[in-house]
């Protein structure tokens, strides 16, 4: 896909900007162990949103040190299903940053039904989510599960975000 693309064609730090629209994810956007910033249009009406109906994972970004960053801002991720965890959202390592994103209706059938995010056991990586919304996304589907909308291993901050109607 052109995202994917994009992706894979970004240098460090790069900034990819998505036009306001939808998005099909067909295939998770995979990282390249590149840092980069994925910046939307806006998460409402008129803005972007990657939607994968309820078909595969949205992000998956496995990084391999601590420059491998990634950066989410102004967007909606809808919809993502994953067999395992992270259903919009998988990383390991590398610090990740969240502002103004909406997860909507995202599952993952063991944990992390919108995001799953670890340090990859590097203390010196963070997670940090600001103004973002999480709705009715599910993890997990036994006793074992954690994480309706977020599972966490590391240094995870949230500030002026909203959740409702999430669930494990």
């Amino acid at each position: 896909t052109v995202l994917q693309n994009a992706i894979n064609e970004a240098a460090a730090d790069d900034v990819i900007y998505i036009c306001a629209g939808t998005y099909d994810i067909v295939n998770q956007l995979d990282s390249d162990n590149t840092a980069v910033t994925l910046a939307g249009a806006g998460e409402g009406d008129g803005g972007t949103t990657l939607d994968a109906y309820g078909s595969t994972r949205i992000i998956y970004w496995d990084t391999v040190d601590a420059n491998q960053n990634l950066t989410l801002y102004d967007m909606k991720l809808y919809d993502g299903y994953s067999t395992d965890s992270g259903g919009a959202l998988w990383q390991d390592g590398g610090n990740l940053t969240i502002d103004h994103v909406t997860f909507d209706a995202n599952e993952a059938d063991y944990e992390g039904g919108a995001v799953r995010w670890s340090d990859g056991g590097a203390s010196a990586y963070s997670a940090t989510i600001t103004n973002s919304t999480f709705t009715s996304n599910v993890g997990g589907n036994d006793d074992s599960a954690d994480g309706g909308a977020v599972r966490a291993w590391g240094a995870l901050s949230i500030s002026d975000s909203s959740f409702s109607d999430n669930s494990t």
